[in-house]
């Protein structure tokens, strides 16, 4: 399973940076795309520790900026 989340990284990330360079509007938001659909697969495919790290951050995170925004 970690092979996949790795996998999934790599071409997640590899999308992302073609999607940036890439000139053509419509293949850079194919590869955008792309790129968040792989990088959502990597997610899943990661061990159990490694999606509460996520989630963790994205909860502090969250609170973080709404604590912000309040101000």
């Amino acid at each position: 399973m970690l092979l996949w989340s790795f996998l999934y990284l790599v071409l997640g990330s590899t999308a992302i940076c073609a999607s940036f360079e890439l000139a053509e509007e419509i293949e850079s938001l194919s590869a955008a795309i792309f790129a968040v659909i792989c990088l959502f697969l990597s997610l899943f495919f990661a061990p159990l520790p490694v999606q509460l790290l996520v989630a963790m951050v994205l909860l502090v995170r969250t609170q973080s900026s709404a604590s912000t925004s309040i101000d």
